[in-house]
């Protein structure tokens, strides 16, 4: 789950036990900075944190639970480059049509006609090189 979910339960906790995020801090001994940054998103609780957090808030099992799975960091792998094939993003239809309204109009050629082969998937050279 991650950082988009636990600061919203956090904050929900927080309010329905009628705590400030001063009152928090001082129940449970973490900074009202590190506790406001959880609550936006910015940062995850450690496990021990998460501990104190929870026993400070007296959340039942049920939240409990919710809030330690939403504790767990997004360990999907984030991408390194653009695969290689580009032709595999969505949503260059609209650019394949306005291309080919420029090609209609007489204005294709040259440089216009390798980025258009480029983005059909006909040219595997960058559109811009020789």
């Amino acid at each position: 789950m991650g950082t988009n979910t636990f600061g919203p339960l956090l904050r929900e906790a927080r309010q329905r036990g009628l705590l400030t995020l001063e009152n928090l801090a001082e129940a449970s001994g973490v900074s009202v900075r590190a506790i406001s940054d959880m609550e936006r998103g910015k940062s995850l609780p450690r496990q021990a944190t998460l501990g104190e957090l929870m026993d400070a808030l007296e959340v039942d099992e049920d939240q409990r639970r919710r809030l330690v799975t939403a504790a767990r960091p997004d360990t999907r792998p984030v991408p390194r480059q653009l695969p290689p094939d580009l032709s595999v993003f969505r949503g260059r239809e609209g650019v394949l049509a306005q291309l080919r309204a420029i090609e209609d109009q007489g204005a294709g050629v040259g440089g216009l006609q390798r980025v258009h082969r480029a983005l059909a998937g006909g040219d595997r050279r960058h559109p811009h090189g020789p």
